[in-house]
């Protein structure tokens, strides 16, 4: 379970989740969780750079913890993202397969040259879909 893993091994399992649903944080939860993620400061170094109690960063972290879970739980932004680079990189292979197919075919060099130019083309579609772009 997430939640009983230590802040610190906890770690891989937050950050991408901040970096998709960060913004949707409080400004005290997402200043805790860029300064614990990105700045690397313990909860001790945080409450005396906030001025407020180890506990009170210690609630506010879990609780942007406990937000972030929720937002993927609704809304599966970092879900369809690691899937669609699923789908993009099993696309690429497929393109990797007929660039190759085509090299070693007898068709002529020009329609050779042509096809594998639309296979960049979709290979810059694949690109759109693994960054949602």
């Amino acid at each position: 379970e997430i939640y009983t893993l230590s802040l610190h091994d906890a770690l891989p399992i937050y950050q991408p989740l901040f970096d998709f649903y960060g913004s949707m944080l409080t400004a005290k939860q997402k200043l805790i969780m860029e300064l614990f993620h990105e700045e690397d400061y313990s909860l001790a170094e945080i409450a005396e750079k906030l001025d407020i109690s180890r506990q009170a960063v210690y609630d506010a972290f879990k609780k942007a913890k406990s937000s972030l879970l929720h937002y993927e739980q609704k809304l599966r932004l970092m879900e369809k993202f690691v899937e669609n680079g699923k789908v993009a990189n099993a696309i690429d292979e497929l393109i990797d397969e007929v660039v190759a197919d085509i090299e070693f075919s007898n068709i002529s060099h020009a329609t050779g040259d042509a096809l594998v130019a639309k296979l960049g083309t979709v290979r810059d579609l694949t690109e759109k879909i693994r960054y949602n772009q």
